[in-house]
């Protein structure tokens, strides 16, 4: 949780896409599979994919998936997901489900 609120922390208009995807990636001290967040809009996933080797800043009005994951060698991992709009102050989080891990 604590790299997932690291990475909202971060996001706000003008934040470096690529310093995002530094951030998370050092945080949990591996390559994650997938991007760290996504823009959602006319389909679930579509650009912005921020990543080290790219360019790019937030702005407000984006709507993004935030989902910082851990993948593990011959199956399983954990995912902290939501969507969230970039508002000037930084994010507005667009479910009312309370963010955590549940164990199943």
């Amino acid at each position: 949780m604590s790299v997932y609120n690291s990475a909202l922390d971060f996001i706000r208009p003008g934040a470096s896409m690529p310093e995002l995807d530094v951030l998370v990636r050092d945080r949990l001290a591996y390559e994650p599979s997938h991007p760290i967040c996504h823009g959602i809009g006319a389909r679930a996933h579509e650009p912005p994919y921020p990543h080290q080797a790219g360019g790019g800043t937030f702005e407000a009005s984006m709507v993004l998936a935030v989902e910082p994951g851990v993948y593990w060698e011959g199956g399983g991992g954990l995912r902290v997901e939501d969507n969230f709009l970039v508002t000037t102050d930084g994010l507005e989080k667009l479910s009312a489900f309370p963010d955590g891990i549940v164990r199943c």
